[in-house]
């Protein structure tokens, strides 16, 4: 377990010891007194470190024994151990000594002790006993330690919080068994559960796949989660000299962070010969080919108002950052389309106009929806799209240029294995072999344990990755890249019994999209946002079970003009321009098909409920319209509920109500544990609200 404040050890030896101890013994009763009616036993008090002869005992168990045994007595308790307190994990040939410090992990009396004493946080221990999966299976670090200094304990990025332990405890950073941090525990799940189909609490895992995804690690790194990371090319350069301009894509090679935040391309050192030379080549590709073929037309300044009004009213910024058009929301999510803040600087109008009329046609296989456009508004919304660009850039050269003469593209892009991303015509299209990378988890926890990151940002002088100057940036400067840790933390290469291995769910076993409602949900790239059984993003609400929980008659008015259901959330469903059938082909497929067990076993019993009685439960004593807007009343942080009758299904308010945690982990709401009348009165009076 992770040692996270300062040991509490034995009394000094002697007569002075024997005082200090009897006065602190007199403190300790008085403060477990009134923490013992609370409920919140805290071990209070830290008395200074002993002075021992024998340097096994600094930082090792038998003080935090020691110490443990006075507070059991305290409190008029016994059974603290004195010797080592072994684990013999199921399956597992290793014995663990963990429990010999961390003594109160099962005991809810010492959910609010100092460690190492404290019970473990949450309910993990009620399905992963520390008798059957051990410590070290997903905290990591050296399973038979008996010590503070040799267990693998990762030290925080406070410098005087290191220096503390080092000079008390005789810390030291450590080796190739570092402990995993805490905030990227949940990888670990991942030697146990299958990487889609996480228990409750596993998200962030998730999260950081998508990430990896992004950035396209698997393109050069072998990984032990290889069904989600396998390589997937990024778009070919064939046709860039038709798409782009020169400017930019020379900007572009010196410091793509700078130009596209968030970019998945790495910011090589390139020189300023091999940029001449790549943006030579790279511009010389499809020039006066379908896409780009012809002159661009003037642009229309009326149009570029008419498609900000667009942009704004199709809900672009949902995916896409936009200059000057704000997110209504005020809970940040990650955006997973590139930013828009100079693409008239990049982009070729004929190129936007051909990419609006119809992605798909242009880059096969990418994530962005077939929005539903008419002609006039794809030239405005390509007029307002080409108008993005800084004061005083110029828009893109209508034909390439060549920028120097000479040099060999080939060997610059062999050079920065540009290829293991890239088709490009004219060079070598095969990827390079992949570094295997299965153990670069413990390693890079151990070289954590030893710097100061400052904003989760992992790179730069001194920082974690790439600090030798010919590597590449993957992140730009601030941008977090903790996730990849988490990512990391999943790609350990521990030996899992059998018995531990859990089997796919039926939640979870993917989903392919591709004819699902007749096609659509593939037009449409649900996917890019949406999770439906194990499978999609993560930007909008997992869709596994919407059809126990949408009526269809909303699900029809809403696919065609959707509105804002959750006020906090930046993310907002696009308009897409469905058509009055297309609504109706989604939604029928969304309720048939997309169902709960659980939900659809039965109707709830809501005959002896009252509608008056739930009215007034929401307002006291649960307080729903803190939080919730019902009519001109109440919070904004949880979804509107004015009309809720209409949009979800009295089977799934019920259930949702009875255990917002059964659905979504996360989520904000709270479990009240209602009475079966309460429940009934609030589901009889929110189901009638249409």
């Amino acid at each position: 377990m992770k040692n996270t404040s300062a040991p509490i050890s034995s009394p000094r030896s002697g007569a002075t010891g024997a005082r200090s101890a009897s006065s602190r013994s007199r403190l300790r009763r008085g403060l477990l007194g009134l923490l013992g009616l609370l409920g919140l036993v805290a071990l209070a008090g830290t008395p200074a470190h002993p002075a021992a002869a024998d340097e096994q005992d600094v930082g090792g168990f038998r003080p935090y024994q020691e110490a443990f045994a006075e507070v059991l007595d305290e409190l008029g308790t016994s059974g603290a151990p004195a010797g080592p307190v072994w684990l013999e994990p199921q399956g597992f040939a290793r014995k663990e000594g963990c429990t010999s410090c961390h003594l109160g992990i099962g005991d809810n009396r010492f959910l609010y002790a100092r460690q190492p004493y404290r019970r473990h946080t949450g309910h993990h221990l009620e399905d992963h006993s520390a008798e059957r999966f051990g410590c070290t299976v997903c905290h990591g670090g050296v399973a038979d330690a008996l010590d503070f200094a040799s267990a693998g304990h990762a030290a925080r990025s406070d410098a005087r919080r290191r220096e503390s332990w080092e000079r008390q405890l005789s810390w030291r950073p450590p080796g190739e068994d570092g402990m995993v941090p805490l905030a990227a525990i949940t990888g670990r799940c991942t030697l146990c559960h299958p990487a889609n189909d996480l228990p409750a609490g596993g998200e962030p895992y998730g999260v950081s796949r998508s990430l990896v995804a992004q950035k396209r690690c698997a393109a050069c790194h072998r990984f032990r989660d290889e069904p989600v990371t396998a390589v997937r090319r990024a778009e070919t350069l064939d046709d860039i000299g038709s798409k782009v301009g020169a400017g930019w894509l020379t900007a572009f090679l010196e410091d793509p962070h700078a130009v596209r935040p968030g970019t998945a391309m790495p910011a090589y050192r390139y020189s300023a010969e091999e940029v001449s030379v790549l943006a030579e080549h790279l511009l010389s590709l499809g020039v006066g080919e379908a896409t780009g073929a012809g002159q661009d037309p003037a642009v229309d300044a009326g149009a570029v108002e008419r498609g900000r009004a667009a942009i704004v009213e199709r809900k672009c910024r949902t995916c896409h950052d936009l200059p000057g058009i704000e997110d209504e929301g005020f809970v940040r999510q990650r955006k997973i389309g590139p930013s828009l803040a100079r693409v008239g600087e990049k982009l070729r109008p004929a190129w936007i106009r051909a990419w609006l009329a119809d992605p798909h046609a242009v880059r096969p296989g990418n994530g962005m929806p077939r929005f539903r456009l008419t002609a006039p508004e794809i030239a405005d919304l390509t007029a307002y799209l080409s108008s993005l660009r800084q004061p005083g850039a110029a828009p893109p050269a209508v034909a390439a240029a060549a920028t120097t003469a000479g040099g060999n593209p080939a060997a610059a892009a062999a050079k920065y294995r540009c290829t293991a991303c890239h088709a490009i015509r004219g060079l070598d299209s095969a990827p390079p072999a992949r570094i295997d990378s299965r153990t670069v988890g413990p390693a890079i926890f151990a070289r954590l344990a030893q710097r100061d990151l400052e904003g989760g940002n992992l790179e730069g002088p001194g920082r974690l990755f790439h600090q030798d100057a010919a590597a590449p940036r993957l992140f730009a400067d601030g941008e977090d890249a903790t996730p990849l840790l988490t990512f990391l933390a999943g790609q350990a290469d521990v030996p899992i019994p059998d018995a531990l291995r859990r089997p796919q769910s039926a939640k979870s076993q993917g989903f392919d999209g591709s004819v699902a409602a007749g096609g659509l949900v593939q037009e449409l790239r649900c996917l890019s946002c949406h999770t439906i059984r194990g499978s999609g993003g993560d930007t909008g609400p997992d869709l596994t079970f919407a059809g126990s929980r949408l009526q269809r008659d909303w699900l029809v008015g809403f696919l065609q003009r959707p509105d804002a259901i959750r006020p906090m959330n930046r993310a907002r469903m696009p308009n897409l321009g469905l058509t009055e059938r297309e609504a109706e082909t989604l939604a029928d497929w969304i309720v048939s098909d997309l169902r709960s067990p659980d939900v659809e076993a039965g109707e709830p019993d809501l005959e002896s409920a009252f509608a008056f009685v739930g009215a007034a439960k929401v307002k006291t004593p649960y307080g729903c319209i803190t939080c919730h807007t019902i009519g001109d009343h109440g919070g904004r942080v949880g979804p509107e509920l004015t009309h809720v009758g209409s949009r979800l299904t009295t089977k799934w308010i019920f259930h949702w109500i009875k255990d917002p945690k059964r659905w979504i982990h996360d989520v904000r709401m709270p479990n009240f544990e209602m009475d079966e009348e309460d429940l009934a009165a609030i589901t009889k009076y929110l189901s009638e609200q249409r």
